[in-house]
C-alpha cells in the first residue's frame, strides 16, 4: 500500500529519517574510542566496560524482530515517534549515569529504541517511495548514511572525548532526537490502517534467544578467558531455538516472522546473498586500519585519515547511482558492482607486501564508490515484489540480517587471524603475513554472493 504525499515532503522525510538513522548508527561505534575516559570517570576497569558495548548489540538483536509487529499493531508513525523518544531519553540517561550498572541499564534501553529506528525507518521509506528508481535513490541515501556512520563513529567519539567530555557522546543525540521527533510528527502522515493481531510471545522468545546467543557468541568467540564449553553451549542454544522456531512458525497462524516471507519475490535469495556479502564488506573498516596500525606502525589518527577517500567517494557514488540505474539493468549493475567489490577487497593484499600510499588511496576511493552501489541495489531488490502484508516482517528480518552479518564478519576475520598465528601469539601486533592471506580469504564470501546474485536473482520485469 502506498500513500499520497508531495515530492517536497518525500525529500524532507528521506533526509529526516537518514539523519535519525545516522544518530543510531553512530552509537554502535562511537563509544570504542571513549572507553578509557569513561572507565576513569566511573572508576572502573576499562575491560569491564565491554558490557556497555555488548548489552547494546544484544538488545538490538533481540528486539529488531519485534519491530515488524510493533509497526503493524501501532502503525509506522506512532512506532517511529515512540522509538525516537525512547532512544533520546535513554541517551540523556546514559550521559547522566554515575556508575557502571546505571550506564549498562540505560544502554540496554537505548538499544531497544535503536532496534526499532532502523527497520521502521526503512519500512517508511519503502512505502513513501514505491517506484523502483525512487526507491533506489532512497536506499542509496540510507546506505551512504550507514557507511558514514561506521566510518565517522570513532572520529566523532574521539573528538568529543578529547575536546569536550565523554558524556557528550550521548548528549549530542538529544537535539537531533527532538528535532527529528518534531519534523516527523509534522511531515509524516499515518501511512496506513493498523493491523492488530496477537503478539507471538513464543516466537519472540525463541528468536530472541537465538539471535542473542549468536551475537553474544560472536562477542566472546576469541576471548581465551571464556571456556570453549560455554561457546559450544551458546551455539547449540542458538541452533535449537532456530529449529524450534521453524517448527513453531509452521503451525502458528500469525508468527512473528512468517516463513512465507522467504518465498516472496527475491527476498529469500537477497537476504542470503546480503548476509554473505556483508561478511566480507563489514570487515573493511576493521582490517585496513588494523593493517596500517599493527603492520606499519601508523597511529589511530593517521590510519583514520585513509578513511577520508572512502567517505569522499561514497558521497560521489550517491550522485551517480540514479544515472547508472537508468542506463544499465539493475541486475547487471548489481552483479558488476559485486564483482568489483570482490576485486578491490582482494587487491588490499598487495599492501601487505609493500605499502604504497597512492595505491591505497585509489583502492579506498574505488571501494567507497562501488560498495554503496552494490548495497543500494541489493537492499532495494530485496523488497522487490514483496507483498504489502509482509513488508513489516521483511524490514525487521532484513535489519536483523545486517546486524548479525556485521558481527559474524568481524568474528570470522578474527578467527582467520588466530588460525594463522595461533591464540598464544595474539598480542598487540599482527604480522604482515596475516594480511597477505586474510583479505583473500574474507573476499570468498562476497565472491560466492556475486555468483549467487548472477544465478538466483530474479530481476524485476519492468525495471529500467
Amino acid at each position: 500500500m502506498t500513500i499520497t504525499i508531495t515530492e517536497q515532503s518525500k525529500k524532507i522525510l528521506s533526509r529526516i529519517i537518514s539523519v535519525i538513522m545516522l544518530m543510531e548508527l553512530l552509537d554502535t561505534t562511537v563509544l570504542n574510542t571513549a572507553l578509557p575516559q569513561i572507565a576513569h570517570s566511573l572508576n572502573v576497569n576499562p575491560v569491564s566496560l565491554k558490557e556497555v558495548l555488548t548489552v547494546y548489540f544484544l538488545s538490538l538483536g533481540i528486539f529488531i524482530p519485534v519491530s515488524g509487529w510493533v509497526a503493524d499493531y501501532f502503525g509506522e508513525k506512532k512506532s517511529m515517534l515512540a522509538a525516537i523518544i525512547l532512544f533520546t531519553l535513554s541517551s540523556l540517561a546514559c550521559g547522566l549515569a554515575v556508575n557502571l550498572p546505571m550506564l549498562v541499564g540505560f544502554r540496554l534501553l537505548q538499544g531497544v529504541g535503536g532496534a526499532f529506528l532502523m527497520p521502521i525507518g526503512r519500512q517508511i521509506l519503502i512505502r513513501v517511495f514505491p517506484d523502483s528508481l525512487d526507491r533506489i535513490k532512497a536506499m542509496a541515501k540510507i546506505n551512504t548514511i550507514t557507511l558514514l556512520g561506521l566510518l565517522m563513529g570513532p572520529i566523532v567519539g574521539g573528538a568529543l572525548t578529547t575536546y569536550a567530555n565523554w558524556r557528550w557522546i550521548f548528549f549530542i543525540n538529544i537535539p537531533t532526537g527532538i528535532l527529528g521527533l518534531l519534523l516527523l510528527y509534522y511531515y509524516l502522515p499515518q501511512i496506513r490502517e493498523v493491523t492488530k493481531y496477537r503478539f507471538d510471545i513464543i516466537g519472540f522468545i525463541l528468536i530472541g534467544l537465538a539471535l542473542g546467543s549468536l551475537l553474544f557468541l560472536m562477542d566472546i568467540l576469541i576471548d581465551n578467558r571464556i571456556a570453549p564449553s560455554w561457546k559450544l553451549f551458546l551455539l547449540t542454544l542458538a541452533a535449537c531455538c532456530l529449529i524450534l522456531y521453524i517448527l513453531h512458525a509452521r503451525k502458528h497462524p500469525q508468527p512473528l516472522i512468517s516463513l512465507k516471507l522467504f518465498h516472496q519475490g527475491n527476498f529469500g535469495s537477497a537476504s542470503a546473498c546480503s548476509f554473505l556479502s556483508r561478511l566480507t564488506t563489514s570487515t573493511h573498516p576493521f582490517l585496513v586500519p588494523l593493517l596500517l596500525q599493527t603492520g606499519y606502525g601508523f597511529t589511530a589518527f593517521h590510519s583514520g585519515l585513509y578513511q577520508v577517500p572512502v567517505i569522499f567517494s561514497t558521497l560521489i557514488s550517491f550522485q551517480f547511482i540514479p544515472k547508472l540505474h537508468k542506463k544499465y539493468h539493475p541486475h547487471d549493475l548489481l552483479v558488476f558492482a559485486s564483482c568489483m567489490v570482490v576485486f578491490i577487497f582482494c587487491s588490499f593484499t598487495l599492501q601487505a607486501f609493500y605499502l604504497i600510499p597512492a595505491l591505497l588511496i585509489i583502492q579506498q576511493l574505488l571501494m567507497g564508490f562501488f560498495l554503496p552501489i552494490q548495497t543500494a541495489l541489493m537492499n532495494s531488490q530485496a523488497y522487490q515484489n514483496l507483498h504489502d502484508v509482509y513488508l513489516s516482517q521483511g524490514s525487521a528480518f532484513y535489519s536483523g540480517v545486517i546486524q548479525v552479518s556485521g558481527s559474524f564478519g568481524i568474528a570470522s576475520a578474527a578467527l582467520v587471524i588466530i588460525g594463522i598465528i595461533g591464540p598464544n601469539d595474539l598480542g598487540h601486533q599482527v604480522p604482515l603475513v596475516v594480511f597477505k592471506i586474510i583479505f583473500i580469504v574474507q573476499s570468498l564470501y562476497a565472491l560466492l554472493a556475486a555468483y549467487l546474485f548472477h544465478k538466483s536473482y530474479l530481476p524485476e520485469k519492468n525495471s529500467l
